[in-house]
């Protein structure tokens, strides 16, 4: 289905570091080899789908951990969009916006106050990077940002508090009193009529869609697609029905419609907890396939079928190796056949993070290496080379718990050397 994409091939392509700053190399951390997760060899034109993981995102004691939620965010934007800074590479996935424009947030919360709804750290991060963009107008108010799930009891039983119409980031459901929906423009889905929420179809120019990782017992598994059953006015009523068949066609033909095609833009599942089996109601549950018995991550892509894809096989890799039976999601592919997205994808890998702030000064013939220490950092490891795209591999050339280190005598040399620094974490 998809194949790793090397850090080496990726730097080539987007050209990313400069000879003063430290790069963005990541050790690759693979699934379980499967039978359902096919390889391919040319990765020219897939799309990407970014799987960063960090086994302090969240602890048993501590909680989440924003700090590293961002710090993961952050890397797995870059990866994403071959965009060096932050805010830029936020601003690259929202082509001709303004600061007057809207952005929707639909999120998960059918579970309410369980780890398997979308959680309030995750959506306060993405709000800070929306509202920080380097818009050329001004910033994105707040107001214009609008978080929402299908019902308001959904959000309230996640802990998120409404606010439909006051000062602040909006958060309301689509069925919340005068929001409506689009009943000029019908869906038609296999003889069903169903209707678009105005939240999509009138009020926001840009879609993110955030889900989590979790089966379903009738579509197989639920992902970004299935997400959007969120979006129409009613899923079943009577014996009409969306989720016969195993939700296939009805899931790809929502997503089919251009209100939604049009606007969303971002992927970005909420992969810290995880469900195999049992879903799409229970709890979180403990993993064999993960070292700290979750996911500990997030998903970003801009294709949706790409990133339900690769949800698809780590879910079934959990399920293969608890001995559960691997289902179908025709759901995925018909969608693929609509021309939605692509079920091969290039997939990178990040579970070491990268110092992206170095400065570098020399004191007499030594070169003096500093940095912001990265939260949940253990030690890092320091690399060479006088190739300024050289990819980091074997025993590192020093290893310090410190955030400065010294060079000795390096400028008695009559090579150009370039430095990267990674951040080695583990569970604490």
């Amino acid at each position: 289905m998809s194949k790793i994409i090397s850090r080496r091939s990726f730097l080539k392509r987007t050209a990313l570091l400069s000879a003063v700053m430290s790069g963005g190399f990541n050790r690759i951390w693979a699934l379980p080899k499967s039978q359902f997760i096919r390889e391919v060899d040319d990765l020219t034109d897939q799309p990407v789908v970014v799987w960063a993981r960090h086994p302090d995102i969240y602890s048993i004691t501590g909680g989440f951990s924003s700090s590293i939620i961002e710090m993961v965010m952050d890397e797995a934007i870059i990866n994403l969009t071959g965009i060096e800074d932050t805010g830029t590479a936020w601003l690259s996935l929202f082509p001709n916006i303004t600061a007057s424009c809207v952005i929707a947030i639909k999120i998960n919360c059918v579970m309410g106050d369980n780890p398997m709804s979308v959680h309030q750290e995750i959506v306060n991060i993405v709000i800070d990077k929306l509202t920080n963009m380097p818009l050329s107008g001004g910033p994105l108010p707040p107001e214009n940002i609008i978080v929402w799930d299908k019902y308001d009891e959904n959000l309230t039983g996640a802990g998120y508090s409404l606010n439909y119409g006051g000062a602040g980031v909006q958060c309301y459901g689509a069925q919340h009193e005068g929001v409506g929906y689009d009943e000029s423009n019908p869906l038609f889905l296999q003889g069903h009529e169903r209707f678009i929420t105005n939240i999509i179809a009138e009020r926001c120019d840009y879609l993110i869609n955030i889900p989590v990782i979790k089966d379903h017992n009738i579509a197989g598994t639920t992902g970004a697609l299935k997400n959007h059953y969120g979006t129409v006015n009613i899923i079943d009523i009577d014996g009409d029905t969306l989720h016969t068949n195993q939700c296939d066609p009805y899931i790809a033909q929502i997503n089919a419609d251009d209100r939604i095609l049009s606007k969303q833009v971002l992927i970005l599942y909420d992969a810290i907890f995880g469900q195999y089996e049992g879903g799409p109601y229970g709890p979180d549950q403990e993993w064999l396939t993960f070292p700290e018995s979750r996911p500990s991550g997030l998903i970003l892509s801009r294709d949706p079928v790409a990133a339900d894809t690769f949800e698809y096989n780590i879910i079934m890799a959990e399920r293969e190796l608890r001995g559960f039976s691997i289902v179908n999601t025709p759901h995925i592919q018909t969608a693929a056949a609509l021309g939605l997205g692509s079920m091969n994808y290039q997939l990178i890998e990040i579970s070491e993070f990268p110092v992206r702030e170095l400065t570098i000064h020399h004191e007499g013939e030594d070169i003096v290496l500093n940095w912001n220490a990265l939260p949940g950092a253990n030690q890092y490891k320091i690399y060479r080379d006088s190739d300024p795209y050289f990819n980091p591999s074997g025993a590192p050339y020093a290893v310090t718990q410190n955030t400065e280190w010294r060079d000795e005598g390096v400028l008695n040399s009559s090579v150009k050397w370039f430095y990267r620094i990674i951040a080695e974490v583990s569970a604490q």
